[in-house]
């Protein structure tokens, strides 16, 4: 189970992300199965410096809602989902 790490004020978590991810694919993954995440490389100023990982938000959806995607981005995190084909 990857850790989850973040300040317990902000809305936000960060998921860092272990081979075969990348934070751009597992993004794309995780939006064809309805959550939107942002890859590490939108706050890295040089793509060569990108840290592997995504950026989750936690402020918007409902809770039962947020907490269903929760689990997804962890079974997707896990291997236990295989998303479509991503190019």
């Amino acid at each position: 189970e990857p850790p989850i790490s973040g300040d317990p004020r902000p809305y936000h978590l960060w998921l860092p992300l272990h081979e075969p991810w990348r934070g751009e694919t597992f993004a794309v993954a995780a939006l064809r199965l309805g959550i939107a995440l942002t890859p590490g490389s939108a706050f890295a100023a040089s793509h060569c410096h990108a840290p592997a990982g995504v950026r989750i938000a936690l402020a918007c959806p409902d809770q039962s809602v947020l907490i269903e995607s929760l689990r997804t981005v962890q079974r997707l995190a896990a291997g236990e989902l295989q998303p479509a084909s991503i190019d």
